[in-house]
């Protein structure tokens, strides 16, 4: 009796997602989401194939990427019914509908989940895997069989997808029950990995090989028993009808920072931004869970690269660099706390609230990145000139990509970069930042004292380069 319920919402939620990204960006701007993702991941492959990497290795990375966007994706269960109303107005998602559809809010976690792969599976595994297929084969100068080599490595892009999608789940149900479990176990798994020592070792090397096609039957097995158990482990942690953000009554927060911010409209504004982020679903742990997906997937890298290529990157400059992209999600999750709309009774407008969601992004980001940054220079113990020559591309590199996803995307940054123009337009104007940093610190045998003050000054031209452009953007 439940099973055509249970289909019929399955393809209810389908069509509710697609009419959302349709709403939002328009049916044929989305449409071309795919097709970019599925020409840039064809030029890296390409362009990674010609310098001597295998295919192999090339399909790992996919797979890898696949768990990355399965991670990102599973943050539903950091979001609360404001983040949702917040995005879409006055609507309610079939999959916060348990009040009113004879079904548990179990299963409707389930069908939304099986949506989900369903649906990424499509529009984006698929150009994925054609993409990261295509490339070394054109590298070689072969088309054929390149359909069936895409064919193969499809559906483990979507095991990978679907495992990042669990964990995530599992992870967020998890962290607003028991932070300080989640927090230890992530920093021991971080620090194990960076060490790349003992079993973690041995772990990472057992997840590489098991990674490169062509795939065993055990790896199968093994692969989609374990997605299988992560995923429902996270439907059973998830909550859809709690609202886990926290209400102080001992103490109040908003008061706590404008005592200490100032008075004013301005820094209550930054007090309001704070307050929100904290009372929300996962609190500010889930920018601290946000990072470290990113620092997980800077290590792998780093990893791969050195493996295959005869380098000797610089850790400093080049996690200075990369960890400057947290910068990404920290002001992804500041504007999913409140709307502009939420404003519009008081005299506040978009350019004071932009400034306000600056200085928050300011004082949430700053910790997050050094903690993250002196973590890895204590493990890579890089020279002080190379740990401050890094510290000063963070810093630069940080504002600017803040500036640059002010400027392009605006309030809904997560939303936006669906768009297939505006995320070429974002990748484009964020090349600056990551390019040329990172060839020195792969490149570079050493830092001189000419070499360490031309990125010294590269960084800190970017970091001047953010402030312009963002101030640029709330002068109009």
């Amino acid at each position: 009796m439940r099973f055509p319920l249970v289909v019929a919402v399955f393809r209810a939620m389908l069509r509710e997602e697609w009419r959302l990204h349709a709403t939002l960006f328009g049916g044929r701007r989305f449409a071309l989401f795919p097709l970019t993702i599925a020409g840039l991941v064809l030029a890296g492959g390409y362009m990674l194939a010609r310098s001597g990497l295998d295919a192999a290795t090339i399909h790992a990375g996919t797979l890898a990427f696949a768990l990355v966007l399965g991670l990102q994706t599973g943050t539903v269960g950091f979001e609360s019914d404001d983040a949702v109303e917040n995005l879409l107005g006055d609507v309610t998602l079939l999959l916060f509908s348990a009040r009113t559809l004879p079904l548990s809010p179990r299963t409707l976690v389930t069908v939304f989940l099986v949506k989900d792969v369903a649906y990424y599976a499509v529009l984006f595994l698929l150009p994925l895997s054609v993409g990261a297929t295509l490339g070394p084969v054109l590298a070689a100068g072969a088309v054929a069989g390149s359909i069936g080599a895409s064919l193969a490595l499809w559906p483990a892009t979507v095991v990978a997808f679907t495992l990042g999608v669990g964990g995530s789940l599992l992870a967020s149900g998890v962290l607003v029950r028991r932070p300080a479990l989640v927090a230890g176990v992530g920093l021991a798994v971080l620090a194990g990995l960076a060490l790349a020592f003992g079993p973690f070792a041995a772990v990472g090397s057992a997840v590489v090989a098991a990674s490169t096609p062509p795939y065993s039957p055990l790896a199968v097995g093994v692969a989609v028993a374990g997605t299988l158990t992560v995923l429902v482990a996270g439907v059973r942690q998830f909550d859809v009808s709690a609202d886990h953000r926290r209400h102080t009554v001992a103490r109040d927060e908003y008061a706590w920072l404008t005592r200490r911010l100032g008075d004013g409209p301005l820094p209550s504004l930054v007090a309001k931004t704070l307050v929100d982020v904290h009372r929300s679903s996962g609190g500010v742990w889930k920018l601290v869970v946000s990072s470290a997906v990113l620092i997980v997937s800077v290590h792998v890298v780093l990893d791969v690269v050195t493996q295959w290529f005869p380098l000797t990157p610089l850790p400093g400059v080049v996690f200075g660099v990369l960890l400057s992209a947290t910068a990404f999600p920290t002001y992804a999750w500041l504007t999913r706390v409140d709307d502009v709309a939420d404003y519009r009774f008081y005299p506040v407008d978009s350019r004071r609230l932009l400034v306000a969601k600056a200085w928050a992004f300011a004082l949430l980001e700053a910790p997050v990145a050094l903690v993250y940054y002196a973590g890895v220079s204590v493990l890579a113990r890089p020279g002080l000139g190379e740990l401050l020559v890094g510290g000063v591309l963070l810093a630069g590199a940080a504002v600017y990509v803040f500036a640059v996803t002010v400027r392009v995307a605006g309030f809904r940054p997560n939303d936006a970069l669906f768009d297939g123009v505006v995320f070429t337009k974002f990748t484009l104007a964020v090349m600056p930042a990551f390019l040329l940093p990172l060839v020195a610190g792969f490149v570079l045998p050493e830092l001189t004292i000419l070499t360490g003050g031309v990125l010294a000054l590269y960084g800190a031209g970017l970091g001047g380069g953010g402030v312009l452009l963002f101030r640029r953007e709330i002068t109009g």
